[in-house]
């Protein structure tokens, strides 16, 4: 019998610099226990991912006033239950992330330093590091399993669907698109997978 259930929310937040935007996913994740392997008897499951909110803050948007933007996208998204913020911890990220803790939002929070190399890892501070071809390789992975679900009627859905069309696995330095909101969907997937699997012995 198959038996699904909420693991959250998961938010990732893409930080812009000087020319770019920063944007903010947030995605409703849940799993399907579909049965268990007939040697090793783990469980089998099949996640969902529903993005439930988009939002891009103004160029040059002072990093101070994302506490308040973030708590605005989730009290529009209506989001309960355990909530985690996967942060782009890359560059001025850092303070960012200090920042967000600071202000007590209502989410675990996760940083994530992105890079260029082939390595993921994690430091005694708690700060992980991905790189960024890892983040879009889960992303198309999960669109190419039909696992992600976004409403046309979302704010921004055509950004995103643009942004997505535009997939590359070049340097950040090089990229012509933006790729603002594509990256916070990433993010919001990589977040539920680092978590997701603690979360699933939660009741």
């Amino acid at each position: 019998m198959q038996r699904t259930r909420s693991l959250g929310c998961f938010i990732g937040l893409d930080l812009g610099q000087r020319r770019d935007y920063t944007a903010a996913a947030a995605v409703s994740v849940t799993e399907t226990m579909l049965g268990r392997e007939p040697v090793r008897h783990a469980p089998i499951v099949e996640r969902q991912f529903r993005v439930v909110n988009l939002a891009r803050f103004d160029i040059g948007t002072p990093y101070t006033d994302l506490p308040d933007m973030l708590r605005g996208l989730i009290g529009a998204a209506s989001i309960h239950g355990d909530i985690t913020l996967a942060v782009d911890a890359t560059g001025p990220g850092a303070p960012v992330v200090e920042i967000i803790r600071d202000a007590c939002l209502r989410a675990h929070v996760l940083p994530a330093t992105i890079t260029g190399g082939d390595g993921e890892g994690s430091s005694k501070s708690g700060v992980y590091t991905v790189p960024r071809k890892t983040l879009l390789t889960k992303l198309r992975v999960a669109m190419e399993r039909r696992a992600i679900k976004v409403s046309p009627r979302l704010n921004l859905c055509a950004e995103l669907q643009a942004e997505i069309r535009t997939l590359q696995y070049e340097s950040a330095a090089h990229a012509r698109h933006h790729d603002d909101l594509v990256f916070a969907v990433a993010l919001a997937l990589w977040g539920a997978g680092i978590r997701g699997a603690g979360l699933r012995g939660k009741a």
